[in-house]
């Protein structure tokens, strides 16, 4: 057996509201991992569910888990940033309380994890809300080399927020744009973390991510954005995740801001032509 005072510690922070569907599923995935030294950080938001009632039962009988209950909802992005705070590992993570990891997946981070990175994830298989694979992808790793091609066209970016940390880097960025009520805030704070430390991905593990119709990724798939949304949250994200890059480097990222715009906006546009045929064709 491994003595855990030989491994460094991983933190591993679980934000929830009402999650008690597939939380108990979730905390079994964290809990089984190979990995022998690791801390689970549980923060609450107020939930009305069982959710409350899985926790303590979890926290009574495993040390390993910290339960805390927030008296009021306090919103998402103040529950994710309570768990990094309240973490003392040297290394962390956020797992959603809905996704799943591979029983060698924190075990194949910290191996994974050089000294000049700032984080490491790994390949991705979705899911949907009975478990079943709908599909995958690899993500790319991501250097201020290669920041350009990842600003225009990386694919789920924003998935990297649930790999490997290393804690203390992580907490001297500056993570208060987790608090802007935007979607897709994430991916703009991804491109920023880029230019602190490399973040690195292996393809020798897997992480489950559950796409289904009560958690964001589920909501943004059914939802029509308003023209005013459509039109200004590109601008803002796009500023937020050219924000930490060099001064002198700004002005060539918005010349190039059009195609960006287009490239992530090309469903939306299409679906805008579409109608505006459709009304011409009635006149």
């Amino acid at each position: 057996m491994i003595d855990t005072k030989l491994v460094p510690l991983v933190s591993v922070g679980v934000p929830v509201f009402n999650g008690a569907k597939y939380l108990t599923e979730t905390l079994e995935s964290i809990l089984s991992q190979t990995y022998p030294n690791i801390e689970i950080l549980i923060s609450d938001n107020g939930s009305t569910d069982n959710t409350p009632i899985i926790c303590l039962d979890y926290a009574k009988k495993d040390p390993r888990v910290r339960y805390e209950k927030q008296p009021t909802n306090k919103g998402v992005a103040l529950n994710f940033l309570n768990v990094l705070t309240k973490a003392t590992g040297t290394y962390f993570m956020w797992a959603a309380a809905d996704d799943l990891w591979e029983k060698n997946y924190i075990a194949t981070l910290v191996d994974e994890f050089g000294p000049d990175d700032l984080s490491v994830t790994s390949k991705v298989c979705f899911i949907d809300g009975e478990g079943k694979k709908t599909s995958g992808c690899t993500l790319k790793a991501m250097t201020k080399e290669n920041f350009l091609g990842a600003l225009v066209n990386t694919p789920h970016l924003a998935l990297r927020m649930y790999g490997l940390f290393n804690r203390i880097l992580l907490l001297k960025q500056d993570l208060s744009l987790i608090k802007e009520p935007i979607i897709g805030i994430d991916r703009a704070i991804t491109n920023q973390l880029v230019w602190h430390g490399d973040m690195q991905t292996t393809s020798k593990t897997t992480f489950f991510y559950r796409v289904h119709v009560d958690n964001t990724s589920g909501n943004l798939r059914s939802s029509k954005l308003q023209y005013a949304e459509y039109l200004f949250i590109p601008l803002r994200l796009y500023y937020y995740s050219i924000r930490s890059a060099p001064t002198y480097l700004h002005f060539f990222y918005w010349l190039i801001y059009p195609y960006w715009f287009l490239y992530h906006r090309q469903s939306e546009l299409m679906s805008v032509l579409r109608k505006c045929q459709k009304i011409l064709r009635l006149r």
